[in-house]
């Protein structure tokens, strides 16, 4: 692996989540490796690119957004599943976090073609504040082309 990036913040129980209503906007970024073949050549390389996406949360499927500026393309962010995971760091009382996911297709430029997915947790900032920011990991994938990075984005 090229560049192993990562993110960190406090991550809310998904009942804070939950119990929001409305939407909200993310705006941030991208920093994956990417790993692109041609021919006899294989290219390795760190992409930086600008993150934006509208999480619904009376219907999380309808959420949406964009990665633009990511390897000469722009990519669509469709949907989201909300849901929980167990704390690690918890053992004598169970405790889930928040988690969402959904998928990404290659939308303009070397991008088409390609797809992927995501999966991130909002981040809070105070308990007042559940939802302050949203990190996570994302991968992508094509005809001799893979990505795998973080996103960190904040409203």
């Amino acid at each position: 692996m090229h560049l192993a990036s990562w993110v960190a913040g406090e991550i809310p129980d998904l009942s804070a989540i939950t119990a929001l209503s409305g939407s909200a906007t993310y705006n941030g970024h991208v920093s994956a490796t990417v790993k692109e073949i041609s021919g006899s050549t294989t290219n390795i390389f760190t992409e930086l690119a600008n993150w934006s996406y509208t999480f619904n949360f009376d219907s999380p499927s309808s959420s949406s957004g964009t990665i633009s500026a990511f390897d000469s393309g722009s990519y669509t962010i469709d949907g989201a599943t909300l849901s929980s995971t167990d704390d690690p760091d918890t053992t004598s009382v169970t405790e889930t976090r928040n988690t969402f996911s959904g998928s990404l297709t290659g939308a303009s430029g070397d991008a088409v073609g390609r797809s992927g997915s995501f999966l991130g947790s909002f981040i809070q900032n105070g308990s007042s504040n559940p939802n302050a920011g949203m990190g996570g990991h994302l991968k992508v994938s094509g005809t001799n082309y893979s990505a795998s990075g973080v996103l960190v984005a904040q409203k």
